[in-house]
Parts: C-alpha cells; structure tokens; sequence
C-alpha cells in the first residue's frame, strides 16, 4: 500500500488569504446564498479551508514532480520564502473561489503569475530558500577528455587507430603529435 506523504494542512490560512486578496471579494466568492461573508466568517469557512488545502496541494504535486521539496521542507520555510509559498498558496486558492461565481476565473488576480511560479518551481527554474536544494543547484565541471596524469582518455583517443587520423589530431592531443 502507497504511503501518502502530503501535508495534512495547508501552507497559507484564511487570514493569509485575507491579506492577499480583497476581502470583500473573498466574502463574495466563498459564499453559496449571495450573502457577503465576513471576514470573521471568512476565517472559519470551510469552503475557503477546503480551497487553500486544494491549492497547496497544487504546490505540493510542483515541487514533487521537480523532486526538491517534501511537505516538511515546504513547512520549515520562513522570511521570504514562507511569505512567496503563502502568496502562491493563496492565489491559487482565490482562483479556485472565483470558479465557483466568476464566467472567466483565469482573469482572476495573481493565477497567471501563479501557473508561471508552479512551472518554474517544477522545472527548477525558481527554488525556495532552502540550503540544502541552492547547494543540489550548484554544478561543478568536471573535464573526463583526460585521466590523473594528463592523458587523454576519450574513446577516439583510446582506440584511434579505429577512428583513423582527425585533423586536429596533430595539434590537440599530445599522443598524436607528429615530431
């Protein structure tokens, strides 16, 4: 049987949500009776728990498909960091409020900028402040065309009289050498 690994909670609360987006809208959104929420009623909606909860699992399935952060890792963040991931978490979880009122919910503010920040954190391109992933980022060159010694090792080197004579065979590479 799979062990799930997900976050039993969600990475931004109703009161991120309120700092984020317009609470009035929120209020309107999240609301099934056309009758304004709140923004004490907004704090304890279970709609708007169930959308955050969604939407950090959105960020969830991103980082996973990237293979940079586990649930615990997303939790431990703070400063900066903390602060993208909640205003990540909340724009999602606002475009999945306005689905339910608005005819063209992509239009919602901070989705597309949202979309774009799941691509890049999925393909690498944008990573939070964590040690451990800036050092995996980090590549060292390393030049395999010779050994320890100097010599070269590359297979048209190793079996050249395969290959038959390159052209920079006479300047390049000490082995082939002529005089």
């Amino acid at each position: 049987m799979p062990t799930p690994i997900s976050s039993a909670t969600s990475y931004a609360t109703a009161a991120d949500l309120i700092n984020f987006h317009d609470v009035e809208k929120i209020g309107d959104l999240a609301t099934d009776n056309r009758v304004r929420l709140t923004p004490l009623q907004i704090l304890t909606d279970t709609k708007v728990a169930a959308t955050l909860l969604r939407a950090s699992g959105e960020v969830e399935m991103s980082c996973y498909r990237g293979g940079r952060y586990t649930p615990t890792a997303l939790a431990a963040l703070t400063g900066a960091s903390a602060a993208a991931l909640k205003g990540l978490v909340c724009d999602l979880a606002y475009y999945h409020l306005a689905k339910r009122r608005v005819p063209n919910p992509e239009n919602s503010p901070g989705y597309k900028d949202a979309r774009e920040m799941l691509v890049a954190l999925t393909n690498g391109d944008l990573v939070f402040g964590l040690q451990q992933v800036a050092d995996a980022g980090v590549m060292n060159m390393v030049d395999t065309s010779t050994n320890r010694n100097g010599i070269y090792n590359r297979p048209t080197d190793i079996a050249r009289r395969f290959f038959g004579r390159r052209m920079d065979d006479s300047t390049t590479n000490p082995l082939t050498r002529q005089g």
